[in-house]
C-alpha cells in the first residue's frame, strides 16, 4: 500500500530504537510489515498549502513476522502499556527490560 500522509507520523511510522520518533506505533507496525519513505512532499505542491511537510510511504505486510505474533490483541495492549510509562515509574527503560523479547527477533513468539 502507498499513502501520502504527514511527514512527522510517516517518521514515527518507520522510526529505529533510540531515536526520538520510536514509539508504540512503531514497534506494531514494523512487527507486521515493512515501512518505507519513498519522499518526502513541501507544503508547496498541495493546494491549499499545508503548513507541514508530507510523505510517500509505502507499506508492505511481511506475513512471516506477522505470523510470529500468536495473540495480536495481547502484543498491541502490551506495546501501547509499555510505552506510556515513564522510564522513572518504570526504574528502567524498556529495551534493558526486555531486550531479550525484542518483537524483531526472529526466535521470539508473542
Amino acid at each position: 500500500m502507498v499513502v501520502t500522509i504527514q511527514y512527522e507520523l510517516g517518521e514515527r511510522m518507520r522510526a529505529r530504537p533510540s531515536t526520538s520518533h520510536y514509539g508504540s506505533l512503531s514497534v506494531w507496525l514494523q512487527s507486521q510489515c515493512r515501512v518505507k519513505l519513498l519522499k518526502k512532499l513541501g507544503p508547496t505542491v498541495f493546494w491549499p498549502r499545508p503548513q507541514v511537510n508530507s510523505a510517500i510511504m509505502k507499506i508492505t505486510p511481511d506475513r512471516g513476522a506477522a505470523a510470529q505474533i500468536s495473540d495480536r490483541r495481547f502484543f498491541q495492549d502490551y506495546i501501547r502499556r509499555v510505552f506510556h510509562q515513564s522510564a522513572n515509574s518504570c526504574g528502567v527503560s524498556w529495551w534493558a527490560c526486555t531486550a531479550s523479547k525484542c518483537p524483531n527477533r526472529k526466535s521470539t513468539s508473542y
